[in-house]
């Protein structure tokens, strides 16, 4: 990007795009309420040591505001089942079927009005309150030591260092499917997922690149202990680079949502392309250009680090999708970001810099932000469209086309 953006004008649009501390809070009550129900004596996966943990953008530290109110926060969470449950005595049909009992249980009992809604490897849960979410249940159980060790050395075969490599495969899981073709028999062959594990990747990409994690000082007993804070409340360069990239995406494609990149992409080549910084803006301006070169001319196109035969870009060659070009569109995309970027950083007026932002990001930015930057205002030549409301005249967008 030249001239390169200034970290000031991205600090202003991530103060609007990043999760709001009330819908954080809201977030994690949720969590932790969902964990200390599915262990209360009585519930049908009680007795099998459940565990409750985020995942997704909110465990990562990612997230963004949806673009209107209307829109709904979309939270990932694991529910494993750490013992009493194995291959060799359940299907996968059953373990669905155990935390979904629990889940209407919740739902029932919470007088949540929407009907719990099964989707082929989760159950959505929707809040409809003042702050909306939708919540998707993936159920698991924990990986044998032999799969672990497999997962472990396909890892090292593909670059990461072999201590990080043992570490990030503990937390693989076998997930339930209900397209698995052998979702209602007893099977050793279910589906392998491990978004704890890229979590640890992607906590690995910023640690190693000089960023100082945040901690907290607990006192325990007298003892005083240093504890680490979740990623989710990291604000490393990369995570708000990833924010900004994201935003910039949903609002590229409000218009298109078949053809726009799915997130877990967006992150995993930003996480290759990053190389350390000291703001989003320098990180930016490493991401950006070198994203592409991240995709691999071979199959799997953007392997999955954790799990490296599984391809992230499995749709951009699936049959039905092919009318829809999405690697291609991944492709302009990139190159549309940097030319919004660039417009953004060459802006010399409040004015254009208005226009941009709004037309780019679908955000306000206070005047008096303005008029510290770009000196007394003029009158605005149009109103200007309220925050997080859909822009009346879109961008023209030809290279999604």
């Amino acid at each position: 990007m030249t001239p390169q953006i200034d970290n000031a004008v991205l600090t202003a649009i991530l103060e609007e795009i990043d999760l709001p501390d009330s819908a954080r809070q809201k977030a994690e009550a949720r969590y932790k309420r969902l964990g200390e129900w599915f262990g209360e004596p009585g519930r049908r996966c009680s007795g099998y040591n459940p565990r409750i943990y985020p995942q997704g953008s909110f465990r990562l530290g990612t997230v963004v505001r949806p673009l209107s109110e209307e829109d709904e926060y979309d939270l990932d969470m694991g529910c494993r089942l750490e013992r009493g449950v194995a291959k060799s005595t359940h299907t996968q049909e059953v373990l669905k079927q155990m935390v979904g009992q629990d889940l209407e249980a919740y739902r029932v009992a919470n007088r949540i009005q929407e009907s719990l809604d099964e989707k082929n490897r989760c159950w959505r849960l929707s809040y409809k309150d003042e702050v909306g979410f939708h919540l998707d249940a993936v159920p698991s159980i924990p990986v044998d030591d032999n799969g672990r060790a497999d997962l472990a050395y396909r890892m090292v075969a593909n670059g990461i260092p072999r201590e990080l490599a043992n570490g990030i495969a503990r937390h693989a899981g076998a997930i339930t499917d209900t397209t698995h073709r052998e979702y209602r028999v007893i099977t050793p062959n279910w589906r392998i997922s491990n978004s704890e594990g890229y979590a640890r990747w992607f906590e690995s990409r910023i640690r190693q690149k000089a960023f100082r994690v945040p901690s907290r000082t607990l006192v325990i007993e007298g003892k005083s202990k240093v504890e680490e804070l979740p990623a989710s409340t990291w604000k490393s360069p990369l995570q708000q680079a990833i924010q900004i990239l994201k935003r910039h995406r949903d609002v590229a494609f409000r218009d298109d949502r078949d053809r726009q990149p799915i997130s877990i992409i967006i992150t995993t080549l930003a996480a290759h392309a990053y190389n350390g910084a000291n703001d989003a803006a320098e990180a930016l301006s490493q991401i950006l250009p070198n994203m592409e070169a991240g995709i691999r001319e071979s199959f799997p196109k953007v392997p999955n680090p954790v799990q490296p035969e599984e391809d992230f870009a499995d749709k951009w060659y699936a049959a039905d999708k092919g009318h829809l070009d999405l690697e291609g569109t991944f492709r302009r995309w990139i190159q549309q970001a940097i030319r919004d970027f660039d417009r953004i950083a060459a802006a010399r007026t409040a004015d254009a810099f208005r226009h941009s932002a709004q037309a780019a990001f679908q955000v306000g930015v206070s005047d008096e932000w303005l008029k510290n930057r770009f000196g007394q205002l003029r009158p605005a030549s149009a109103p200007r469209p309220a925050r997080h409301t859909v822009i009346s005249e879109p961008p023209p967008k030809p290279w999604c086309a």
